[in-house]
């Protein structure tokens, strides 16, 4: 008890300081008028996008353009101007847009729990947006930086194809703010496509990777019950005798988050979505892996995989860790709290197994699963 309550402390106080630094330029966004705020916390990252509004400021700045003909409001030059104009117009005419009046559409394609996922590559026209929401995700896409000679066929070479769907996530997963971590959407797609490249996804070496799936330190297995690829990251399965560095923490975890990113693409399956359970059993100075990583990773994952992650299931953290974390929610983003869920062993069969499906889950979270990965020797396949 005495070793591991002060890493308990530690990770809660990093979590919590990293989260607020990080995501400065979301928290004005919390400060919206209670209706905005009531909209934002019926979503979160896995619900509807279309559930978060645009900033007042930008919602004036749209309706102000289309009200005096975009004759008396500057944004961004004749060309955007002229594409907002066009956005507006069609979708007038062919929705019958009045304002104040969400869109809706009938979807076709691959269903799954009910209804299609936003996350998966569909038209905008598909999606349920508002004309405001609409004309910004063109804008942005329609950015010359986007359409650098070369950079669409780049983009496909890494698996990650630039489509207006794509700038959609990323409003998503900033909440329809100006900028994504101080930078413009077309430029964090940029950068998301040129990270791929230099980190070489596709050419992760595999053999340092299977002792630490063997273990059962990190692995994906299985899906819950809408079709979303199931990561383990079980602390108590690391130790010092596996000799994991930094490079290869993070090649460990990012050949797994892009298995699973892929594998919630799948035609079968197109959640577009993938949930996390780190369990935090026998957590320790010498199971933790250096903070500093675990910065470097979350940096990652939250600038490069935008409205991938639905919920992250923390377990086993301990009554200190669970008291901690009750105390810090508050301060916490909303979008931060409604992805992550910190769970006790009497929350599996009240939160864990209905919302996974018990069928879905190892017997240690009382499913019926063995734990582990069964076949090591298709698992990198």
């Amino acid at each position: 008890m005495l070793s591991t309550f002060p890493v308990l402390i530690a990770i809660v106080i990093f979590i919590f300081v990293y989260l607020k630094v990080s995501d400065m330029q979301f928290v004005r966004r919390a400060e919206l008028s209670s209706k905005n705020a009531a909209a934002t916390a019926g979503g979160g990252d896995g619900a509807s996008c279309s559930a978060m509004v645009p900033k007042a400021e930008v919602l004036r700045r749209r309706r102000d353009v289309v009200k005096h003909g975009f004759g008396k409001v500057k944004v961004g030059g004749k060309r955007v101007l002229k594409k907002l104009a066009s956005a507006v117009s069609r979708l007038s005419g062919k929705f019958g847009y009045r304002r104040g009046k969400r869109l809706t559409y009938s979807v076709p394609g691959v269903t799954r729990s009910g209804g299609v996922s936003s996350h998966l590559e569909q038209p905008l026209s598909q999606l349920d947006l508002t004309a405001e929401q609409y004309a910004t995700v063109q804008e942005q896409y329609a950015d010359p930086i986007l359409h650098t000679p070369g950079l669409h066929a780049r983009a496909r070479a890494v698996n990650f194809p630039l489509s207006e769907h794509l700038a959609y996530r990323y409003f998503c997963s900033c909440g329809w703010a100006d900028q994504f971590y101080g930078k413009s959407i077309a430029e964090a797609m940029v950068d998301s496509v040129e990270w791929r490249e230099e980190f070489g996804l596709d050419r992760i070496d595999t053999e340092p990777l299977v002792p630490l799936v063997e273990t059962g330190l990190i692995y994906l297995k299985g899906m819950d019950e809408s079709n979303r690829p199931i990561l383990y990251f079980k602390f108590s399965n690391n130790n010092k005798d596996l000799g994991i560095d930094t490079d290869l923490y993070l090649d460990m975890l990012m050949y797994n988050v892009e298995k699973a990113n892929a594998e919630s693409q799948e035609p079968h399956v197109a959640s577009g979505e993938f949930i996390g359970i780190v369990d935090l059993k026998g957590i320790t100075f010498d199971t933790l892996p250096p903070l500093s990583t675990f910065k470097l990773a979350i940096g990652l994952l939250k600038r490069h995989y935008p409205y991938r992650l639905r919920t992250l299931y923390a377990l086993n953290g301990g009554i200190v860790f669970t008291t901690f974390w009750k105390l810090l929610k508050p301060l916490v983003p909303l979008r931060a709290q409604q992805k992550i869920k910190i769970l006790s062993v009497a929350d599996f069969a009240t939160v864990l197994q209905p919302e996974i499906g018990a069928e879905n889950l190892e017997a240690e979270y009382g499913g019926v699963l063995e734990d582990g990965v069964e076949d090591i020797d298709t698992y990198f396949d």
